[in-house]
């Protein structure tokens, strides 16, 4: 796959599709997996393909094929005594049990996903069809063909704990947004024999995210939309057939970005079919439920203001937020954006977990529609210090997932406030039986939810070989504009590996190790009369050249770069250290 263009790669995932959609192939398997699971027994692979066999969906799709310039597999491509090699037309379809394979060309694609399926459990199969109306992108195709830009869309899915990504695709009008994901129904609450009435009340909606990728490892967000599922359970056959509008982020937040088309299977199918008055009229509850219960807490919260403001007048002018806007421009109450996140096994002590936090990037919000106060999450870093030091200058108000307290101090400047929660004289405080009542809403939304952490997919090894390839070609350039030729030396930099672990373990633990070690190698590495200066940074992209522009700013790392002489010898070493959801230092 990876030596194929990126080109190819779409026009035979085009081709396998379009001749999938016109045998309808994703029907078949829909039907005959139907079958198997009334039946009640557990089945493999193996079986379903039987399945298809007798019915003459497998038969049907080798006919329909030519394959050409394959001489050595062409036999086993046509066997018709082996069950696993007919399927290889067969792409993903409503299980994933299934494997594409085609020739053309002389060039092969060979994509495997296995999925087993319980007859015991409910699932709920989402398939894109693709995406149309990205009118912000059509430059993208241009630039694409012209091959100097490489920037891709993703497709992030949250469900109950589950997440899933899509292929990446390159950026265009109607980018190939085609892939399918199979979600498992929440197990306490349905079953493969749960009626239609049951799956009503699982009120969580599918979390979806538009992601752009680019070239240099940044992701960008453009849409996140909530998905209410349950349309499916009054659509025929459970198959809802749909399209949905991707709206931006933010100040965006009511333009639209782009269309996907998308179809939504119940699987296994329900007995009957709800009507769609029924479904309409739990929407209407549900949303009148919601709202009243936004409706008291906001009462609540105007009563607990104006109580705040007339302890000082000075109160209204401090940095109290109760409500703070998320992507999608809505207000939401600011406890309601924290909940406890489990580490899985990705990060093992909380110092590594506040590391963790310190490297998520985050960029200041604009400023739209008046005023000029933006207020923006803060991450300080972690460091191993005595006195106490930090960006913040003042401290308006404290709040966690379960309480919120706001500073009603005569002074609420950081150094002079007092950290003693629970006295009422210094911080006055919600009632946590009502943050509790709003934060946990009884239709449990996706946004209120913590997805699982992922773990990274970034090769350190790998990528801090090219990085550093990458950045020492940005050097040699650099001095070579200013008539100095540069000279790597091999040796010094694999000796500096020591130090950036040391400076990491550092970051993690606050415990400052190998130093000695590092200074004995120095010294027996840089010859007499020579002198060794060294400049370290870190950084949270992968872009060198922003990591060299922003270097250049230190007058130390000025100073080495534009170093002269006869015996100047330079060295480099980029290493990665990766954390969960690819985040890296």
């Amino acid at each position: 796959m990876a030596t194929l263009p990126i080109e190819k790669v779409n026009q035979i995932r085009q081709m396998i599709h379009d001749q999938m959609t016109e045998l309808n192939i994703n029907s078949a398997i829909a039907s005959a997996i139907d079958e198997l699971v009334q039946e009640g027994n557990q089945f493999d692979e193996k079986q379903l393909l039987e399945a298809l066999r007798h019915r003459g969906v497998i038969d049907e799709i080798v006919k329909s094929l030519k394959f050409q310039d394959y001489p050595q597999t062409s036999k086993e491509i046509t066997d018709d005594n082996n069950p696993t090699l007919q399927s290889t037309a067969l792409t993903k379809a409503t299980t994933g049990n299934a494997v594409a394979k085609l020739n053309i060309n002389t060039f092969s694609i060979c994509t495997c996903t296995t999925v087993t399926i319980d007859p015991s459990k409910r699932y709920l199969y989402i398939q894109m069809l693709g995406g149309r109306a990205f009118l912000e992108h059509i430059l993208d195709e241009d630039r694409s063909a012209e091959r100097n830009y490489n920037g891709t869309f993703s497709i992030h899915i949250h469900f109950h704990q589950q997440r899933f990504q899509s292929r990446p695709v390159l950026c265009a009008c109607e980018p190939d947004l085609r892939d399918g994901f199979l979600l498992l129904l929440p197990q306490h609450k349905v079953s493969a024999r749960s009626d239609p009435t049951s799956l009503l009340c699982i009120a969580e909606p599918v979390h979806i995210l538009l992601m752009r990728n680019e070239p240099n490892g940044d992701k960008t967000l453009l849409s996140s939309i909530y998905l209410d599922w349950r349309k499916v359970l009054c659509s025929p056959h459970n198959r809802w057939m749909t399209t949905i509008e991707l709206n931006g982020t933010g100040p965006e937040a009511k333009l639209s970005v782009g269309l996907l088309d998308m179809k939504i299977e119940l699987i296994p199918r329900a007995d009957d079919e709800l009507s769609k008055d029924v479904v309409e009229a739990q929407f209407k509850l549900e949303h009148n439920r919601v709202t009243e219960k936004e409706r008291l807490f906001l009462v609540y919260a105007k009563r607990w203001w104006q109580e705040y403001i007339q302890i000082r007048s000075t109160h209204s002018k401090r940095l109290v937020k109760i409500f703070a806007q998320d992507e999608n421009a809505v207000n939401r109450f600011v406890c309601s954006y924290l909940k406890p996140l489990r580490s899985q096994r990705f990060l093992d002590t909380p110092r590594q977990a506040a590391r963790f936090v310190s490297l998520l990037a985050y960029e200041e919000a604009p400023v739209v529609g008046g005023g000029s106060r933006s207020e923006v999450w803060n991450d300080p870093p972690v460091k191993k210090q005595i006195k106490v030091d930090h960006s913040f200058k003042t401290i308006g108000s404290i709040f966690n997932d379960k309480s919120f307290y706001a500073n009603c101090q005569a002074s609420d400047n950081v150094n002079c406030c007092c950290f003693e929660l629970n006295k009422e004289t210094k911080w006055k405080s919600m009632n946590e039986e009502v943050i509790k009542s709003t934060c946990e809403n009884i239709l449990v939304p996706s946004w209120a939810t913590a997805p699982p952490l992922c773990p990274s997919k970034i090769d350190p090894v790998i990528v801090s070989s090219e990085l550093e390839r990458e950045l020492q070609c940005l050097i040699t350039d650099y001095r070579k504009d200013l008539d100095l030729s540069t000279i790597w030396d091999d040796n010094l930099s694999y000796i500096l590996s020591p130090a950036l672990a040391a400076y990491e373990l550092e970051r993690c633990t606050g415990i400052s190790v190998g130093n000695e070690e590092f200074q004995h190698a120095i010294r027996r590495a840089v010859p007499d009369r020579h002198t060794f200066k060294g400049f370290p940074i870190q950084f949270l992209h992968r872009d060198m050249r922003r990591a060299l522009a922003s270097s250049l700013k230190s007058p130390v790392c000025e100073e080495i770069l534009n170093c002269r002489g006869d015996c100047v010898r330079l060295a480099l070493r980029v290493k990665i250290f990766t954390y969960a959801e690819d985040v890296s230092a």
